[in-house]
């Protein structure tokens, strides 16, 4: 390659210095977009039959002690926020749900609330459902989800009989 100023050959060692320099931008740029892109097409597909079938893969296979398990979204209504149980989920409810997670993360609507989704499980675990990531076990679920008892009758998964109440 010629160089524009001198009308000299460039050394091999600027031009591969260049392209790696080039490559590790884009590289990093890849990895800094990559997280939230996901978090995005996680947002965008999430669906009552989706998200069924990672509960119920989840639970089979993360938790092979657990009998059952309640499913909680966080509920922001005006200044105040708290969690609702999930018996089923229906399009109307993960729109609502999507609406949700729009607003508190474009908006800072219901800053304090909990998690979009939390399984608590027969013996009173709690796992969490992240955007792009999936479920994982939470570290520190904080009050909000600790009054919250989850029992048989009220459960949105059992092992028996997987999502108790598919739409």
């Amino acid at each position: 390659m010629v160089s524009r100023k001198t009308g000299k050959k460039t050394p091999i060692t600027r031009r591969w210095s260049f392209r790696i320099l080039v490559t590790g931008a884009l590289l990093c740029l890849g990895i800094y977009v990559s997280d939230p892109i996901a978090s995005l097409w996680a947002w965008i597909t999430l669906s009552p039959s989706g998200m069924n079938t990672s509960i119920d893969r989840h639970m089979r296979e993360v938790h092979s002690d657990i009998e059952f398990a309640c499913l909680y979204t966080v509920d922001c209504g005006g200044d105040t926020h708290g969690i609702r149980r999930l018996n089923a989920l229906s399009k109307n409810d993960i729109s609502a749900i999507k609406d949700t997670i729009w607003r508190r993360k474009v908006e800072g609507y219901c800053p304090q609330g909990g998690d979009n989704f939390v399984l608590k499980h027969s013996d009173q675990r709690v796992d969490i459902f992240v955007m792009g990531a999936g479920w994982g076990g939470a570290k520190d679920i904080g009050n909000i989800y600790r009054s919250e008892v989850c029992e048989a009758s009220s459960a949105y998964w059992s092992r028996e009989q997987g999502i108790l109440h598919p739409l």
